[in-house]
């Protein structure tokens, strides 16, 4: 199995107040969105490293007196590529969430915010959101990898790691949407995402972090050799049928992020030869070519109709031996009677 890669540009917020805030131990990941369309970390992130690019109005959040700051951000560079961007230590409380209130402006005494509970927060660059090509590699690939990081190195529950929207819920932040009214676009929710999570961390996420003209990597160690599953030597070859509302990647990996070989459709019938990832995954056979596809989309072919076999008589042996020597005895009478005639 391939472990992933992140890359990450440290250029903290020295300027912004949020940088002298209090910090500990990690205790979860809240994940934002900024809410504007505008994917582009200039807005945000300064000053331009060469990478970035120059912010023209100069109203980055990089500056005395802005009081709100993510640990991260993840947008699009001036080149338009999407990178992420550390800007505060993980360690040190960010200030994303707000504090919860109620329709009259009333607090929870009895809750903390995300913030002051120690949860990291990044801020995803918003588009218009109807690019699903920016979404998938913005949120779908760096944000998850990110996460899967982030909850390796501080042993964070992935269930820890919330939207701005679940934290209200819970009376750790304000009312806000983000980032489900995004993730609903394409289909997401938020369960899947940490699902994302969870298979990421699976695979390993290693990274490699850049400030200026250093850098140093971080993460599981990759494996000295390959970690492709091995199949089992008796296959399972066991039938099974492809099922969803649209097609099915068949992956060169056991992995969302894999080159996808070939696409299955529902209807499809595989043989699978194996499982993987606790199950997750399954290698198959199809005419369409061999590969991994996710074990959720598959289910078992119904058992085919048997023949009714239909019942057998009981038979009682002993009425039918003696059925038999009856027989034989009407035969030797008649055979002498024959015999008698003829002589």
């Amino acid at each position: 199995m391939t472990m992933r890669h992140l890359t990450i540009h440290r250029l903290y917020f020295t300027q912004n107040d949020c940088y002298g805030n209090a910090s500990g131990h990690p205790k979860g990941i809240q994940v934002h969105s900024t809410g504007a369309n505008n994917p582009y970390l200039h807005r945000y992130v300064g000053p331009d490293d060469g990478y970035l690019g120059p912010n023209k109005y100069g109203n980055t959040w990089n500056q005395p007196g802005f009081n709100k700051c993510g640990n991260a951000f993840i947008g699009k560079l001036q080149n338009g590529t999407v990178a992420v961007y550390q800007t505060l230590p993980w360690e040190t409380h960010c200030w994303l969430s707000g504090s919860w209130t109620d329709s009259k402006g009333n607090r929870d005494p009895s809750t903390k915010s995300a913030n002051a509970q120690g949860f990291i927060g990044f801020e995803v660059c918003e588009d218009d959101r109807h690019n699903c090509a920016y979404f998938m590699d913005a949120v779908m690939d760096k944000s998850v990898n990110l996460c899967a990081y982030l909850c390796w190195k501080y042993k964070i529950d992935v269930n820890a790691v919330l939207d701005h929207a679940e934290l209200h819920k819970l009376h750790m932040a304000t009312d806000h949407g983000d980032i489900t009214w995004w993730l609903k676009n394409y289909g997401y929710t938020m369960s899947i995402y940490r699902d994302e999570i969870r298979r990421a961390m699976a695979e390993g996420v290693r990274v490699t972090y850049i400030e200026g003209d250093k850098t140093w990597t971080d993460g599981p160690e990759e494996a000295s050799e390959s970690t492709e599953p091995e199949l089992p030597e008796e296959p399972m070859n066991k039938l099974m049928e492809v099922i969803g509302d649209g097609y099915l990647n068949l992956r060169a990996e056991p992995s969302t992020s894999a080159e996808s070989i070939g696409k299955l459709h529902p209807g499809d019938v595989v043989t699978v030869k194996a499982t993987v990832l606790d199950g997750n995954w399954a290698f198959v056979s199809s005419g369409r070519g061999q590969g991994y596809v996710m074990t959720q989309y598959l289910k078992d072919l119904p058992e085919p109709l048997q023949p009714e076999t239909p019942d057998q008589p009981n038979i009682d042996t002993a009425a039918v031996e003696k059925l038999l020597d009856d027989a034989r005895d009407i035969l030797d009478r008649i055979q002498s009677l024959i015999t008698g005639a003829v002589g």
